[in-house]
């Protein structure tokens, strides 16, 4: 009757909590110190081929930018250029760089839990305008 608690247990017992207890101790590190110090500011430039021309006038800096796509956040414009592509359209081209925190990866940057890669195509919305955008540089 005065045996120890543990002796109650069998060897099999005995590893099973050994298991949960090390899973929770690695829940609460993960929890604790997380994946946010591989996280740092990339600048992607993103290239719409052609768009009217009063859509592309109303890019600004500082507009915050969401991919249509899959509903990610992903920052703020930095810059925006203008390129006509003839002198008798109503559309250019637009090349908007924006300023995004993710992770690098081995072929590119993560965002929350979209990857993004030079070449990918998506919906840019910026503001109330959506254009349809590649991924031209990630620096």
């Amino acid at each position: 009757m005065d045996k120890k608690i543990i002796w109650k247990f069998n060897l099999i017992d005995l590893i099973i909590i050994a298991l949960v207890i090390l899973s929770l101790i690695a829940l609460v590190y993960k929890i604790v110190q997380g994946s946010n110090n591989d996280v740092k500011k990339f600048e992607v430039v993103c290239v719409c081929n052609e768009a009217p021309n009063d859509l592309l006038y109303g890019v600004s800096p500082d507009s915050e930018c969401i991919d249509g796509t899959s509903g990610t956040e992903l920052g703020k414009v930095v810059s925006s250029e203008i390129q006509p592509i003839d002198e008798t359209s109503d559309k250019s081209k637009g090349i908007i760089t924006l300023s995004v925190e993710g992770i690098k990866n081995d072929h590119g940057i993560s965002v929350r839990d979209t990857v993004y890669l030079k070449g990918s195509s998506f919906s840019l919305i910026v503001g109330d305008s959506v254009f349809d955008v590649y991924i031209n540089d990630i620096r």
